[in-house]
């Protein structure tokens, strides 16, 4: 069974007066039911310091593949490493919902 991902990139990069350059990435998903451990890029961030999803009932992600829990979305998810950042590029999304998922994730690096 093949389970697919609907995704709406939106992106942008910002220099602060600091003259560090950020990148803010937001996607719109649509995950279907039954999906699991379905892999998001998150554009082209290596490190982000900053990851929020803005989920559903019975969705779930994974910061990695290497048996890291599962984290509920429902209403929304938090994650921060202002110190060294999440070092990943990707979560792995999962929906035991009998319908598809609207989510939202935003990450800053």
């Amino acid at each position: 069974m093949t389970y697919t991902v609907a995704i709406t990139p939106e992106s942008e990069s910002q220099t602060t007066q600091s003259g560090t350059e950020t990148e803010k990435l937001r996607l719109r998903v649509q995950v279907t039911a039954g999906a699991s451990d379905t892999n998001i890029k998150l554009g082209s961030m290596t490190n982000p310091k900053y990851l929020v999803v803005l989920g559903a009932q019975d969705v779930t992600i994974k910061l990695d593949s290497t048996g890291t829990d599962s984290l509920g979305t429902n209403p929304c998810l938090y994650v921060s490493d202002d110190d060294d950042g999440l070092g990943i590029d990707e979560i792995l999304v999962s929906n035991a919902g009998a319908g598809a998922a609207d989510i939202v994730i935003l990450a800053a690096e």
